[in-house]
Parts: structure tokens; sequence; C-alpha cells
């Protein structure tokens, strides 16, 4: 007899499924989340899956990548049925192999067709076809931010318009900018000479081209599949007023975005400063379709800075609003500092808010070189079930010559058990103009 596992954390639901099914001929089996359904089939291999996508401890999209990287259970149908339904579920759903992805509440008899329809091609199905995309995809695919990124790590190269020392870029999740980033605000100093020999100061167009390879792992199984590519153009009419131009092309396992913003920065007096951004992405997959961007910073002791930095963005799933208070603390002649964030990110359309933290340490040991290390935990939304990520990085710039540095830098993040993700970027900054 054709066996179905049906996974949905909704008991009532679940009983609903079996006993429809069971008069249909089937045999059944239940599984309150991915975790269980997973150990299910492994114990006794299902004929086809019906399940829910927002689930606590594994979610749908989860339970499905695990599926397609393993041999044993990658070549089983699996039909969504959730209460959750947006073009980017779909669109995630079926790029990851599923059958289909119907919302509830749903009619017993179109299921039935849908599921006799598959068991009538599995046969056919070719798994190469099935793994078009590996573990971590759907975290990917789904993202509504440009994340965790969201975002999305390092990224991206944000270019401070005093440009004092060349940081490493943001990680995107959805709605902020993690970790171990503030808002773009320079770091000031207390008179800023004219005779400045800082030679970064002296350019004001500055070009910077950052790419990332980021690579899924779980039990012990790695896989290749996130890219970042962004070109940053910069220029500085003035010593107070940084204009900024940035595109990133973002791969997602077959599903791609150019992401697009504009960006001015300016400096009010000695110590202060802020910045403005607009941001679209065209025919957006999974970062956002467009945002606003503005942060500010200002220092109010000898040594201590505060910043704020927000954000908010229309995503496929509704719109998203963050918001980052930072403090900054500067000692041994700015060569060191420590700075620590404290994350707010509201689902507008849910009333919901999730919150975290960031803190990070830059030093500059000797004059060409500059070192950041940081670690951050902050709310992942990214396929409709909110977990923690915990990310850990590290970077080193070197000032090559007045025109040039360069940045490499590591991170990882653990996805709360689920997977993690390690990435390596590599960053090059270009100085023109005097």
């Amino acid at each position: 007899m054709t066996r179905i596992l049906i996974v949905d954390s909704d008991e009532l639901l679940l009983e609903l499924l079996s006993v429809s099914l069971n008069n249909a001929g089937y045999d059944t089996a239940g599984a309150a989340n991915g975790a269980i359904a997973l150990s299910e089939m492994r114990r006794e291999k299902p004929d086809l899956i019906v399940t829910e996508q927002m689930m606590p401890s594994l979610s749908g999209f989860e339970m499905l990548i695990e599926m397609r990287a393993d041999p044993a259970l990658s070549l089983i149908p699996v039909i969504f049925l959730s209460q959750r339904y947006t073009a980017a579920d779909v669109k995630t759903a079926k790029a990851l192999g599923a059958v289909d992805y119907t919302a509830k509440p749903f009619c017993p008899h179109m299921l039935r067709e849908t599921i006799e329809h598959a068991l009538n091609e599995r046969k056919k199905v070719d798994l190469k076809s099935l793994k078009v995309t590996i573990f971590g995809a759907a975290m990917a695919a789904a993202a509504i931010p440009g994340a965790a990124n969201a975002q999305t790590l390092p990224s991206v190269l944000p270019i401070n318009f005093t440009l004092t020392d060349t940081q490493i870029g943001s990680t995107e999740v959805p709605g902020i900018t993690l970790p171990g980033t503030e808002p773009a605000i320079p770091p000031f100093e207390e008179e800023p000479a004219e005779t400045n020999d800082n030679a970064v100061r002296n350019h004001n167009w500055i070009a910077a081209l950052s790419r990332t390879h980021s690579q899924i792992s779980a039990e012990g199984r790695p896989e290749r599949n996130w890219q970042d590519t962004m070109v940053t153009l910069v220029h500085r009419p003035s010593d107070r007023v940084a204009l900024t131009a940035e595109v990133e092309h973002s791969k997602r396992f077959g599903l791609t975005d150019v992401f697009l913003q504009a960006r001015a920065d300016f400096r009010i007096g000695k110590r202060a400063g802020g910045y403005l951004g607009l941001t679209a992405t065209p025919n957006a997959d999974f970062k956002e379709k467009f945002g606003v961007r503005a942060g500010a910073s200002g220092g109010v002791a000898p040594g201590v800075e505060l910043g704020i930095d927000t954000r908010y963005g229309e995503f496929e799933d509704g719109p998203k609003l963050s918001a980052t208070p930072t403090v900054t603390y500067t000692t041994l002649e700015e060569r060191l500092s420590f700075t620590a964030g404290y994350i707010n990110l509201w689902d507008i359309d849910r009333g919901e808010r999730y919150d975290g933290w960031s803190g990070r340490v830059r030093g500059k040991p000797v004059e060409d070189f500059t070192i950041t290390a940081g670690m951050a935990q902050y709310p992942d939304v990214e396929t409709g079930v909110t977990r923690t990520v915990t990310s850990r990085y590290g970077a080193l710039t070197w000032d090559a010559s007045d025109q040039i540095a360069i940045t490499g830098s590591y991170s990882n993040d653990d996805y709360n058990g689920a997977f993690d993700r390690t990435s390596i970027n590599l960053s090059i900054v270009f100085r023109f103009g005097g």
C-alpha cells in the first residue's frame, strides 16, 4: 500500500488529513515538524510527503533541503500544504523540486489528484533536477531582505567619506545590517586639518569591488551555493559630503537578484554626521523590492560615540522595519575601538518584534593594517520560522599603497543548529582623483 507521511504541527489538521487519505486507500503516518519527519523517513521511507511550511524546530523548506542532500530520501515527492502562501514561497518550493505548493484551506479532491499525479510521475523524475538546490538554498531563496541576511557575510563594503580606515562589509538579514557594522558614519577627527597626510582623504573618487563566496553545511555535508558580487563608487565633492552608488549581483540557488542603492553621507560639525539611502531590486526574488535607510552618529564624550541605524523595506511577504542603536568607544590614540549594538526588527504585517545584539572590536596594530573581529546573535525569519542566528567573523585590511586597499574576511553563521554558513570575502578599494 502507498505510504504518505503528513507533516504538520496542527494536530487537528493532521488527523483530518489522515482520515481523508486513509479513506482514499492510502496508508498514512504523521509528524509534528520537519525534524521528527526526517527521523520517521529514515526509519521507514514513505512514498510521498505532504507538509506544512511554517513549523517549529525545522521548517518545511529546511526539511526538503535535508531530503535533497540525502540520496536515500532525495527522490521522495513533496507537496506543500501551508497557511503561508506568497509568490516567493511558491518559487522557492519549485526551485527545491517540490511537486506543488497549495494554500490552506484546501480542496481534498484536488489534493488527492495532485498526490496521484505525483506518484505517477515519480519514476520519471531526474535526480539531478531535484538537486537544483542544496542544503541552505531555501534560506536564501525565501529571504525577504536584501537578509539575513538576510541577511546575508560580509557581502558589501561600506565606505566612510573620511575613510580613515577601510572597513569590512556588512551582513544582510531581514531589515538589519549585521554584524559588526554601524551606520555609515565616519570616525570623525577632532580637527581634520587640510594638511592631513591620510592619503585616502585626499582622493575624491573611490571605487570598490567585493566578492563573497559562501558554503552551507549540515551533518558534515558541505555544499557550495551562495555568491555575491558588489561594485561601489563613491564621490566626495567636499570633506563634508559623500555620494555613493552600489550595485550588488547575488545568486541564491537558481535565483538571481540585482540590488541597487544610492546613498548620501554628510558631516555635521566635527563629531557628528548621518546618511540617507534609497534601495531597489527590479523583479526581486529574495531581496527587498525597495527601501529607505537612514542613520546618524555623534560624539557625546571623549572617545564615546552614539549611533542609530534604521531601515524600512518592502518585501515579498510585507514590510519590515529595523532600528539598531550603537555605542562605540575608541582608545589608544584611536587605534582601538569597541562597538556594541542592540538589534530591533519589526514584522509590520504580523505585528511581531524580534531582538538581538552585536559586538565588534577593531584595532590598528601597525600603520598599514587594520584587524576587525566580532560576534552577533540576531533573529532570522527568512523561512517563516523565527530562530536565533549566531554569527562570528574576522577581517584583515591592508593599505597596499596610497591608491589600493585590500580586505579579506572570514565568517561563520550557526542557524540555531539547523545548518552552518561559512563565508570568505575579498574586497579591493581603488582611490583616485584629488
